[in-house]
């Protein structure tokens, strides 16, 4: 995620139960790609977002888990 996306750290962050915000019981992680100048601020109140906004990032981390395949 850090060479893919340039990110300068990596968040990784468990949220199980309903005090932690969760509205469907199952085990999942949030993994957030940060920066030094990316103003998010951690808890995080929650928002939405639409498909288009990962296809990017999804689509740089795709193509470096193919060319580390490759190697």
């Amino acid at each position: 995620m850090v060479s893919a996306l340039g990110a300068s750290g990596v968040v990784v962050l468990n949220a199980s139960g309903p005090n932690s915000g969760q509205t469907v019981p199952h085990m999942h992680f949030h993994v957030v790609p940060r920066w030094d100048d990316d103003e998010v601020t951690l808890p995080w109140l929650r928002q939405y977002a639409t498909r288009e906004l990962p296809a990017p990032a999804f689509e740089l981390l795709a193509a470096e888990v193919g060319s580390a395949r490759a190697n």
